[in-house]
């Protein structure tokens, strides 16, 4: 994805590629779930490809919830 020299991971720019709303559980918890990957050249877009070279793709899923209906700590 990346020519030589590579940038550092700090470099590299991270995106959900679209807005997202909160979901609540029948615990009353807030949940998220989401894809990451790399952000892409146009808005709202993210790197959906897969590396030649280790076979992994450019994107991981993540779901994003708390306990303790949100509070902090949780």
């Amino acid at each position: 994805m990346f020519e030589f020299p590579l940038p550092d991971p700090e470099e590299i720019p991270f995106t959900t590629a679209y807005d997202f709303d909160l979901s609540i559980d029948g615990n009353g918890d807030p949940q998220i779930a989401v894809v990451v990957g790399v952000t892409g050249e146009e808005p709202y877009s993210i790197i959906t490809g897969i590396s030649v070279t280790t076979g992994y793709i450019f994107t991981a899923a993540f779901l994003l919830s708390s306990t303790d209906k949100g509070n902090e700590g949780s």
